[in-house]
């Protein structure tokens, strides 16, 4: 699901914005809509088997990272991004979301959780965005 919303057919800068509040969006709707799912999240046995099966999280971090990096490869491509190593780069940038996640499931609020995105993505994007020349 991750891959078809970064298919989109925007501009770099927009797309990597559409994809992070998409994904934040579509992990609470599932929360919120299924109560179990919600429950399961919160759950201290889940946390253990979660750090015991640290390695499929890092399968899904790699998968989004991966996404990130072709994004931002399109954006340096187009002349919209000024990127040096974009592997580290879309690492930092997704790790940056990581107070995010744990906002969204501590305070079950998806307005705060929206803006505390909104708020990094444009700090981050200040970072990479390509700087006028002159």
């Amino acid at each position: 699901r991750c891959q078809k919303l970064s298919e989109r057919d925007l501009p770099p800068d927009q797309l990597l914005q559409y994809f992070i509040k998409e994904m934040f969006g579509i992990v609470f709707k599932m929360a919120t809509e299924d109560l179990g799912f919600w429950q399961f999240c919160q759950d201290a046995e889940t946390i253990k088997v979660l750090h015991q099966n640290y390695s499929k999280h890092t399968e899904l971090q790699q998968g989004l990272r991966s996404i990130i990096s072709r994004i931002m490869e399109r954006g340096v491509r187009n002349g919209s991004f000024e990127i040096d190593d974009i592997p580290t780069t879309a690492h930092l940038f997704l790790t940056a979301f990581d107070f995010c996640w744990k906002e969204l499931f501590i305070l079950k609020d998806w307005k705060h959780t929206s803006q505390s995105v909104n708020l990094m993505y444009g700090f981050l994007i200040k970072a990479i965005q390509k700087k006028p020349v002159g």
